[in-house]
């Protein structure tokens, strides 16, 4: 007996080229407002980017799933850990630095929201 996906259909081998991996972490303010100091109600972090993105539906839809990606520091080390987690097989290469985060504040009363990335250097 061959395994299915949840909807029936025989899972496929799927490489995903994400080359732009990152590790979010996001605050939910709900009175955010630029320019003003307000307090997190609640936070999260777990890996992101496209490619990772793409990549965990796939595998939450059953499918053999890797994932090309380049990785640095910290943050890349835990982008190896949530593909693990997620049963994602990582094809990538180790850089210098470190990879990229990406902080997100919320405001889910005001509708304003915010974005910050750093960590990540430029290619030249």
């Amino acid at each position: 007996m061959s395994s299915r996906t949840p909807h029936g259909s025989e899972p496929s081998r799927v490489l995903v080229i994400g080359l732009n991996p990152a590790w979010q972490q996001v605050l939910d303010a709900p009175g955010f407002s630029p320019g003003e100091v307000v307090r997190a109600e609640a936070y999260s972090c777990f890996a992101s980017g496209k490619g990772f993105n793409a990549a965990k539906v796939l595998a939450r839809l059953g499918h053999a799933v890797s994932l090309l990606q380049v990785v640095a520091g910290d943050a890349g080390g835990r982008v190896l850990e949530a593909c693990a987690a997620h049963g994602i097989r990582s094809l990538h290469a180790r850089a210098p630095g470190e990879t990229r985060t990406c902080i997100t504040v919320l405001g889910s009363a005001s509708g304003e929201t915010g974005q910050a990335v750093g960590g990540a250097r430029r290619a030249t």
